[in-house]
Formats: C-alpha cells, structure tokens, sequence
C-alpha cells in the first residue's frame, strides 16, 4: 500500500531522495519513480543472559523470526531504509523452570513492571559508528495502559529521527550500571522501531 505523505518519517526520506543520499540502486529506484514508502514497523527481540556493563541485544549471527526478530543478522535488507520516529521499548519475565522463549514472553512498558536495574540502564543505537540515539530506558516507558492502539501512545515519539540505512550493521545496546538480579527468572526486552520505510516496486 502506497503510504501518503503524511508524517515527518516520510518527508524525510523523500528529501534523502531528493538530496542523492541513497545507495545507488534505491537512489536509481527513487529517480525512476520505482520507489515505495511503507509503514515500518521493525521488531527485536532477546533475552537479556548478562549483567553490568553493555550488552548487545543485536547480533550479526541474528535469525529472522516472524514475531521474534525483523532482521536476518544485523543489517536491513537491500533496499530497505528507515526513517524511525517513535520507538517502543517492552520487557517481560518468566520463570526459568519453564523454559520461557522470546516468542512465549507477554511483554509490557509499563513502569511498573520493570526491575529497577533496567530502568536505569540506558538503550543505545549506532550504525556505521554512529551514535543514532542513546536514552534512558525509563524514558521509554508509561504509567498506565492506553486503550488506544499500539503505537500511538505507548512509543516515544523521538524528537530527532533516526535514519537507519540497508546493508550496514546496526547495533543495539543496553548499557548497565548494575546487574539485574535474575533470580529464578529469565529476563526478555523488545524494540520496536517505527516510522517509515523504503521498498521497490
């Protein structure tokens, strides 16, 4: 479906058009009016098997698993380039015993249902070196549940968009001060970055 020029995330990414800033092949989509522009809405998921310091939810042995990962490895399919303008952050917790997977898991923002240690880790995104976004995780998450539909009021709307482009690994972090105390538990998160995509006719 052919995505109106309605939200910032798409404006963008026709002036990246416009300002010859793609590869090659999407930049010749672009100017021979092959390109579309889609809702995105790029979905990871991982379990969080370590405490202190970085930890890298993303990795480039990734599999791309429909409703777990969006990504095979740790790049965006040829292409595909995303604007991002909001981003949903969630965590869940289940008990080891029962072999919990990150497709089983019930995920929340709400505040409440974070472990302290989490909340004030901070969630980094970079690509190709570069420092795309790097915030609290509490910034990401709310105090109670909207009724509204996910996406709308559940996400933080960033103030400057992240340009993720194809074929170049991305990386994304959670930075701790402290480990979180597991316990018995398995501990899960999911990123869930949205705006506005690029795909060929």
């Amino acid at each position: 479906m052919l995505k109106t020029d309605s939200t910032r995330s798409h404006r963008f990414l026709k002036l990246m058009g416009k300002g010859k800033k793609f590869s090659r092949q999407t930049q010749a989509d672009f100017d021979t009016n092959k390109l579309r522009f889609l809702d995105a809405d790029l979905l990871h998921s991982a379990e969080i098997t370590e405490g202190g310091g970085n930890f890298d939810l993303l990795k480039s042995t990734n599999d791309k698993v429909i409703g777990i990962s969006d990504l095979d490895g740790d790049k965006l399919e040829p292409g595909v380039n995303i604007a991002v303008d909001r981003i949903k952050f969630s965590y869940g917790k289940a008990a080891a015993s029962g072999s919990p997977t990150a497709a089983s898991i019930s995920y929340s923002s709400l505040v409440s249902a974070f472990p302290p240690e989490l909340l004030r880790a901070k969630l980094a995104i970079s690509q190709d070196r570069k420092t795309k976004l790097r915030l609290p995780v509490e910034r990401f998450t709310q105090q109670a549940n909207s009724p509204k539909v996910q996406g709308e009021e559940d996400v933080l709307h960033l103030g400057s968009l992240i340009f993720l482009e194809e074929n170049k690994p991305i990386e994304i972090q959670l930075e701790f001060e402290d480990a979180i105390n597991a316990g018995a538990d398995k501990h899960f998160v999911q990123v869930r970055c949205m705006g506005t995509e690029t795909a060929s006719r």
